[in-house]
């Protein structure tokens, strides 16, 4: 099924690959519509193999906000969690914000309206028996935070091509799944128009050599990984040029939080993405994206 917002135009897509030759795009000030595009330094933490509970409760302790959350495991239906988050504070707050487990589409759709809100991550998992459930992040979209946008599930890649084909939207979070045996994609989008507009592309089945070679022809800056239990990627990168670049960096196989952590401080970088997985020899690793954290930009 497909929902979406209102205020669709149109958008240049071709294929796997979507581009907007806008050279007034810009890194985004604040976090307003998803923290990818921000290198203003501030406070970050990520945690992993944690409760519904821990989460709370690290968030509660940091004064923080979620930015990103993955399904770690899944164990008689009940889901833990790593998940990444920032100060909710400065250029990353926002006028309010929600997360949820165990949720249908339905569930999503009545939270969305209670809170009068918009998704910035969404994670589909199987609870057991190819039931499958959602993790979400959705923040208030109203005032400064308020844009048009989209966002679909159930779909196939070319349903999400056609949709991108009639909108004037971007991806800002993308995810496949497997139900009954069909591989589906979960996406959010958001309307690419004013401050929001950016050159970008999004890709599918990527390999690791695919990727280095897709971010160095275009360009890019990677803001989502997406891992598939084959070793290949979806992947979303948006142009790292003009008054839209930034220092940043990527990498994959991470074998612990504790060292992509270390990673970046040695850096002096913020994550944007965080991927687990268990690899075919049944050993847990991290890929992750990264982008400047330092005082200056």
């Amino acid at each position: 099924m497909i929902f979406q917002a209102i205020n669709f135009a149109r958008i240049l897509f071709i294929v796997l690959a979507a581009s907007l030759g806008n050279a007034w795009a810009a890194l985004d000030t604040t976090a307003s519509t998803d923290d990818h595009s921000v290198n203003v330094a501030t406070p970050w933490w990520a945690y992993t193999n944690i409760s519904a509970a821990q989460v709370s409760s690290f968030l509660n302790a940091n004064g923080a906000r979620l930015t990103e959350i993955e399904v770690y495991a899944v164990s008689s239906g009940v889901p833990t969690f790593t998940v990444r988050m920032v100060k909710n504070s400065g250029a990353y707050a926002v006028p309010g914000w929600w997360w949820y487990y165990g949720l249908t589409a339905t569930d999503i759709v009545n939270y969305l309206t209670t809170n009068n809100a918009r998704l910035v991550e969404i994670e589909p998992y199987d609870v057991g028996g190819g039931v499958i459930r959602f993790a979400v992040i959705m923040i208030s979209n109203t005032g400064s935070a308020g844009r048009a946008w989209s966002w679909l599930y159930g779909v196939s890649s070319s349903q999400i091509s056609n949709f991108l084909t009639s909108s004037d939207h971007r991806l800002i979070d993308l995810d496949s799944y497997w139900e009954g045996g069909v591989k589906k994609y979960a996406v959010v989008g958001v309307a690419n128009t004013g401050t929001d507009a950016k050159s970008w592309q999004w890709w599918l089945n990527q390999s690791k050599t695919d990727i280095t070679n897709r971010v160095a022809t275009f360009g890019g800056r990677i803001v989502k990984l997406d891992r598939q239990p084959d070793g290949t990627y979806n992947f979303i990168q948006v142009s790292n040029s003009g008054n839209n670049n930034s220092t940043w960096w990527y990498n994959f196989g991470f074998s612990s939080i504790t060292n992509l952590i270390n990673y970046a401080n040695q850096l002096t970088a913020r994550p944007i993405d965080i991927v687990t997985y268990i690899d075919s020899s049944g050993i847990r690793f991290y890929d992750a994206a990264f982008i400047n954290n330092s005082s200056t930009r």
